[in-house]
């Protein structure tokens, strides 16, 4: 076991938010839930670092400066099987579900 690549071994995560309607936005107050990676242990298994590593890299990383989207659904991306968007220009994630 090692120390949890997410919550540094702190064991929580600090979450913030925000709110959409069609009223507007507004933020919701910052929570702390135990890590979602290591269910509040503060350590993780090699499986979990091997997770963590490909979740960390499948982001994107560009800005989306376009604001353009592909959308994957259900089962038509070989790496992530969930539904989702991916950047136009770097073809990173931007959204799951």
């Amino acid at each position: 076991m090692v120390t949890c690549p997410c919550c540094h071994g702190g064991k929580v995560q600090h979450l913030t938010g925000v709110e959409v309607t069609v009223n507007g936005t507004r933020e919701l107050p910052p929570v702390d839930i135990p890590c979602v990676w290591c269910d509040g242990t503060g350590e993780v298994g090699p499986e979990v670092i091997r997770e963590h590593r490909f979740y960390s890299t499948m982001w994107c990383k560009c800005g989306n400066p376009s604001g353009k989207t592909v959308f994957f659904n259900d089962g038509e991306h070989t790496e992530i099987s969930k539904h989702h968007y991916r950047c136009y220009e770097c073809k990173g994630v931007t959204q799951i579900g």
